[in-house]
């Protein structure tokens, strides 16, 4: 009996908070119809409404800035109806079909008049956010009410007051997009873009190209301060279907440290588009490149290294569910590595091993293994260190240069020639390499051959030079002398020669 009374008495409470708080009757037939669709090309665009009933009147217009995606709500609202002391004018948003979006928007205080009446002043600031529009939404009815605050809501009771509103068409933002799925490694290499792959969904209320342009938004901490990143047309991301589209923008750091980071959408290269604002902020961290290469190396050195011990473990299901693990830990890795330069670096690295290690003739294995030494330092200067852009065609020329050069190998017979011949070439490589880097650092340019000429005063300016090194010259190294090992091992398997 007593948990009959119980559930008795919830039912009576809930159906109390219903009555004082809970959803509305619905909206009423709107007054006047407002399309926003007219203000396409406007920064801000004016929509008048007027409405005179038997005991409201109701005058004003919106304003509607579709850059800062926000609608300002101005005028009076008059009313001779008889209302409880401490009755409040209360907006709530309906969907077309009725369905309650927002009912709590802030209360609008009413002033008593010398005649009797009620004058409520409006002067409200909305973005489309506040009033609950979702992504496909386009219209809504904004309804007007009375409140009395913690009891009741006036349209529930006293049905049938009366209570205008308006319809609005097209009030959802001007362009909007929705994020899908985005690519952000937690761990990104300093002075390194990073092409960070996004799908996510478009919609627009007009007939003309986007305003909006792709981009990286990204925040140092903990200042929070903007990072300017490179901005992409709209046009230029491919289309997966209908509202689809895929986008890959480049983030680049030239500090380290810790960074909110996220997809984002700029339109006029100073309004960000704010409904992606519900996307959570990914925290990543910028660290060395010589750091992150070393690190690289490590871990997949350790994974395969891992992968081909499998053989020690007795148990099978022990076995697989270890390859399972590090088959996912590599797609991760590769995926996470595949976004800037150090993935074809690394694959390079694997291909230039591979072939040390096979049993061809020698002089080819070295041929090919030096040739991928000076395309691969070439590649990094031309696209990591150079600052600027490169031609493709002044790549393959410096290329062709290095082959042509590194081909008298082949028809070397004596080892300690060869690698004497290897040797200069690569430092010779390596300083130019430096020495284009540093000198564009410094002066932002690259030198002539005049300049090159005083090479010999270099040690003048030590200190100087020295202060222009930093961690992604290690780079450089680490390039030297990874495929020096490579160019060893051909050296020591020499079963087979020309």
């Amino acid at each position: 009996m007593k948990s009959w009374v119980t559930w008795i008495g919830l039912v009576l409470l809930v159906c109390s908070c219903s009555n004082k708080k809970g959803p509305n009757s619905g909206p009423s037939l709107p007054f006047s119809t407002i399309r926003f669709e007219s203000s396409a090309l406007d920064h801000t665009a004016v929509f008048p409404f007027d409405y005179q009933g038997e005991a409201v009147r109701l005058e004003g217009h919106f304003e509607n800035d579709p850059i800062a995606n926000e609608v300002i709500l101005k005028g009076t609202y008059r009313t001779t109806q008889d209302l409880q002391a401490g009755a409040q004018l209360a907006i709530q948003i309906y969907d077309e079909t009725g369905n309650l979006l927002v009912r709590d928007l802030p209360r609008i205080p009413f002033e008593w008049e010398g005649d009797g009446s009620r004058t409520a002043s409006l002067n409200q600031a909305y973005h489309t956010q506040d009033w609950g529009i979702e992504f496909n939404i386009e219209n809504i009815i904004l309804q007007f009410n009375y409140i009395q605050e913690g009891e009741f809501w006036y349209d529930k009771q006293y049905p049938g007051i009366e209570l205008p509103s308006i319809k609005i068409e097209k009030v959802n933002a001007l362009e909007r997009f929705s994020i899908r799925w985005a690519l952000i490694p937690r761990i990104l290499p300093r002075d390194t873009y990073a092409y960070l792959p996004a799908i996510f969904l478009v919609r627009k209320n007009h007939e003309e190209d986007y305003f909006h342009d792709c981009s990286f938004e990204a925040f140092s901490l903990p200042e929070k301060l903007r990072q300017e990143q490179l901005r992409y047309a709209m046009e230029s991301a491919w289309r997966l279907g209908e509202g689809r589209l895929l986008a890959v923008n480049s983030y680049k750091s030239d500090n380290t440290g810790s960074y909110l980071v996220r997809h984002g959408f700029v339109w006029d290269g100073v309004q960000w588009f704010e409904g992606t604002r519900e996307d959570n902020l990914k925290k990543v961290w910028v660290v060395p490149a010589s750091w992150y290469l070393l690190v690289l190396i490590l871990v997949f050195g350790l994974l395969f290294y891992g992968w081909h011990r499998m053989g020690q473990f007795h148990s099978s299901a022990l076995r697989r569910l270890i390859r399972s693990l590090i088959i996912l830990a590599l797609v991760i890795l590769t995926a996470s590595v595949g976004t800037n330069i150090y993935g074809l670096i690394l694959l390079v690295f694997v291909l230039g091993l591979w072939i040390a290690t096979q049993q061809w003739y020698k002089e080819i294995r070295l041929y090919i293994t030096a040739l991928l030494m000076l395309s691969v330092l070439e590649y990094c200067w031309s696209y990591l260190y150079g600052n600027s852009a490169v031609r493709f065609s002044g790549f393959l020329l410096s290329i062709t240069t290095y082959a042509i050069f590194v081909y008298p190998i082949v028809l070397v017979k004596n080892n300690t020639f060869a690698i004497i011949a290897i040797l200069m070439i690569t430092v010779l490589a390596f300083s130019n390499y430096l020495l284009l880097d540093l000198y564009f650092d410094f002066f932002n340019d690259y030198p002539s051959l005049r300049v090159i000429g005083y090479a010999s005063q270099v040690s003048n300016l030590t200190d100087s030079i020295l202060h222009l090194f930093n961690d992604s010259h290690a780079v450089s190294l680490f390039i030297v002398v990874w495929f020096t090992i490579c160019m060893g091992i051909c050296f020591k398997n020499t079963s087979r020669t020309i």
